[in-house]
């Protein structure tokens, strides 16, 4: 299960990058998502927050849509390591088995220090070459080697 953010993972977040499109690293992700068929993904960017589930769907291939499962819940903004907590209230909502589960982000502050879930990726460069191989190094661990 993959819990993905956009700013600064699917578009840098960065003066610098102002001249990127949004979401122009989504194409390296869904590559990513096609080599391995049984992982599922759930929003768990504050988009979620604005956006209505059917346009954050509409902004993914078609052929990936059905392995969007959803979005966290929303918590208050004072939640310690918002984001993990609002990751694992999803999984204990959905999830009736124990799932191996990787967040990937670029806030780290959102996150528990010790945990080994998270995928950072720097807010300047976004789902890069490198953060992709550590995230197929992840999959591959955690589902196996190309899972088809």
């Amino acid at each position: 299960m993959l819990f993905l953010d956009f700013d600064g993972v699917l578009h840098p977040m960065s003066p610098s990058s102002f001249n990127m499109l949004p979401f122009e690293l989504l194409p390296r992700f869904e590559a990513v998502l096609r080599d391995y068929p049984s992982v599922k993904v759930v929003i768990s960017s504050s988009w979620r927050e604005i956006m209505p589930w059917e346009e954050l769907l509409g902004l993914f291939s078609e052929d990936l849509r059905d392995r969007l499962l959803g979005a966290t819940p929303v918590l208050a903004a004072s939640t310690p390591y918002l984001r993990q907590a609002e990751i694992e209230l999803w999984v204990q909502q959905h999830a009736t088995v124990s799932v191996p589960w990787i967040a990937i982000d670029d806030i780290p502050t959102l996150f528990d220090p010790a945990s080994e879930n998270v995928l950072y990726c720097d807010s300047e460069r976004g789902f890069d070459e490198a953060v992709e191989r550590q995230l197929r190094q992840r999959l591959n661990r955690a589902f196996g080697r190309l899972d088809r």
